[in-house]
């Protein structure tokens, strides 16, 4: 089972699905559990989750998040692009890792160790969490024309080995 924090909608769909629960449901525990002291919060709504059967284990958390730099060298938020493309605590980052990103005026292309990563085609393969993320990181630099290109400032999480 995947629980995707994409959007609070996804996140409320993918926790009632766990739980085997209405979304109101969901809410009724969560509001009925509340506590200004986390450490009671946490332990009331523990509580009240025992009784419901978990329908299957989570396999996956997707995980998208805006993060803001810490760091004063860049002085300005950059769209996603540019923050890779130019002179970036960011792109210095991962090119220190061998990767390497081109602006073609069409899209942004990927290198890792000076070899293009081809972006241009769907992935499917057994390892859809690793699948799913190099399709969104593929909209996000523009290789899908049928999609709106996306230059947000979003992080993907990417499953190791």
């Amino acid at each position: 089972m995947i629980i995707n924090i994409n959007s609070i909608s996804e996140l409320e769909e993918s926790l009632a699905l766990y739980f085997n629960i209405t979304k109101e449901e969901l809410y009724y525990y969560l509001n009925s559990s509340y506590d200004e002291d986390w450490e009671v919060f946490e332990d009331n709504l523990r509580n009240s989750l025992l009784d419901l059967e978990i329908q299957e284990e989570i396999d996956e958390i997707y995980l998208y998040h805006l993060s803001r730099r810490l760091e004063t060298d860049n002085k300005k938020a950059y769209c996603l692009r540019d923050a890779l493309v130019n002179d970036t605590s960011l792109k210095s980052f991962f090119e220190n890792y061998s990767i390497v990103f081109k602006d073609n005026c069409k899209n942004t292309e990927v290198y890792y160790n000076n070899k293009l990563i081809p972006l241009d085609k769907d992935f499917h393969s057994d390892d859809s969490l690793r699948d799913n993320c190099l399709n969104n990181l593929a909209v996000k630099l523009g290789h899908r024309e049928e999609k709106i290109i996306d230059n947000s400032l979003n992080g993907f999480i990417f499953k190791g080995n």
